[in-house]
């Protein structure tokens, strides 16, 4: 019993990150439902797939199950007129809290590498999250508005504003 309790508890610190792989590939529409799944895990609406950019990365880990690589998060990138801007990072609620964490670092590493690749001048992104707010200053980026507002306005309009 003693042993189960303590594999359950190495289960959910995750295996060492030193051995872990982690691997980017483009998020494929098949994707979609498991991104719609993990938002839904973290209390966020799904954000409709038509509004997702052309530019999306499944990052993937192997950690030397069975079952081979395993998806645990995804990011999207908006690209145009030299610059970017990533969005969306969502990781599985049910993985790992310290695999989660390194995923969703390699998430956005790889695509500010990507936008190194494709000459993005201007690299943004925006988060209320605390813990992202400081993920991100970690990974080099700087800081550049405080106490600010966003808008969105979905398309098609309501029937009343039609």
């Amino acid at each position: 019993m003693a042993e189960a309790a303590e594999n359950m508890e190495q289960w959910q610190q995750g295996p060492a990150l030193e051995f872990l792989q982690f691997s980017g590939r483009q998020f494929e529409p098949d994707d979609y439902p498991l991104a719609a799944l993990w938002w839904k895990q973290h209390d966020w609406p799904a954000v409709p797939v038509e509004s997702l950019p052309r530019i999306g990365l499944m990052v993937e880990v192997d950690m030397g199950s069975e079952e081979g690589l395993q998806p645990v998060c995804c990011s999207f990138m908006y690209w145009d007129s030299g610059w970017g801007y990533i969005a969306w990072t969502v990781a599985d609620a049910e993985a790992p809290k310290a695999i989660r964490s390194a995923a969703v670092d390699f998430a956005i590493a790889t695509l500010t590498k990507l936008g190194d690749e494709l000459g993005i001048t201007l690299l943004y992104t925006s988060t209320r999250n605390p813990a992202m707010q400081e993920r991100y200053t970690r990974l080099g980026w700087t800081p550049c508005e405080q106490d600010f507002q966003t808008f969105i306005r979905p398309r098609p309009l309501p029937k009343e504003e039609e």
